[in-house]
């Protein structure tokens, strides 16, 4: 808890957003309530008002520090589960995204809801079921267990990320190479930036990829990577896997950060955008996957 108090505080305090009371975090968020007084204690930011709030991120990041079940934890852990159970034979995957979607009102006239507007066509179908709810569904592949024989560039650009913690930032901080320099904290997208940029140096075969972590019930955005390997371009995704063995989801001797995981990244670009748009403004999307 210390460690993750420390951790916590390396974001700076404006970058916060107070909206969660103490309330929320118990009931909602599934914070046990003695560790939320001892986070508390430790120094986890909060309004200071009588009734304190918290931060979402803070409040996420903590659950991930406690490892104690909760809708984080248990999303994550079905990310884990799926990486496990997507080893086998080679078979297509097809997988079902529900997209709920909620009106800004920054509009005149009825909404006008794009949903996934940068995937390929060819291999995502999209169907409306209402105003506000969208179907999406992909084919994915499972397979047999695989590494990658990464070259000494590629290996290289992998250990770039290699002791770097998961934990969940503001936007702000997403692209800030300097704090990852001075915290060794990253999400996946600041993961994803250190990777792409020791890549470039090394001159390794390294490319971005950005969508979807589908894992049923559950569906995350995420981003990721392709690596250039026996004459053509392979999925790879060394930071998470070593976060899920680090949050003990996966074993370490099973699951190496070069192995390739299947049947759970759903692609849709090379780069990180809305899933959802409403004349032309970005729009988030609550997600359940089928």
């Amino acid at each position: 808890m210390a460690d993750f108090a420390l951790r916590t505080l390396r974001v700076p305090l404006a970058l916060r957003e107070f909206t969660v009371s103490r309330e929320r975090a118990i009931r909602e968020f599934g914070v046990p309530e003695i560790a939320l007084s001892l986070a508390i204690d430790l120094g986890l930011p909060n309004s200071g008002a009588h009734c304190p709030e918290f931060d979402r991120r803070d409040l996420r990041n903590l659950l991930l520090a406690l490892r104690a079940p909760s809708p984080q934890f248990d999303v994550i852990s079905a990310v884990a589960e799926a990486l496990r159970k997507s080893e086998g034979a080679a078979a297509q995957l097809k997988r079902h995204v529900d997209l709920f979607l909620r009106c800004t009102k920054d509009h005149n006239g009825e909404c006008d809801f794009q949903v996934l507007p940068d995937a390929p066509r060819e291999r995502t179908v999209i169907e409306r079921l209402n105003s506000r709810r969208f179907a999406a569904e992909a084919v994915l592949e499972s397979g047999p267990r695989e590494r990658l024989a990464l070259t000494p560039e590629q290996r290289h650009s992998f250990d770039e990320i290699a002791h770097a913690q998961f934990f969940h930032l503001p936007f702000a901080l997403t692209n800030d190479l300097g704090f990852f320099a001075e915290s060794g904290l990253a999400d996946c997208r600041l993961a994803l930036k250190v990777l792409l940029t020791a890549a470039r140096r090394n001159g390794a075969g390294i490319r971005p990829l950005a969508g979807l972590l589908v894992a049923p019930p559950a569906a995350l955005t995420h981003s990721w990577i392709e690596v250039e390997a026996e004459g053509g371009w392979r999925v790879a995704d060394p930071f998470y896997i070593r976060s899920l063995v680090g949050w003990g989801l996966l074993r370490s001797d099973e699951w190496p950060d070069d192995r390739i995981p299947k049947g759970v990244h759903w692609s849709l670009g090379g780069a990180h955008t809305p899933l959802a748009l409403d004349h032309s403004t970005p729009q988030d999307a609550i997600l359940i996957a089928r």
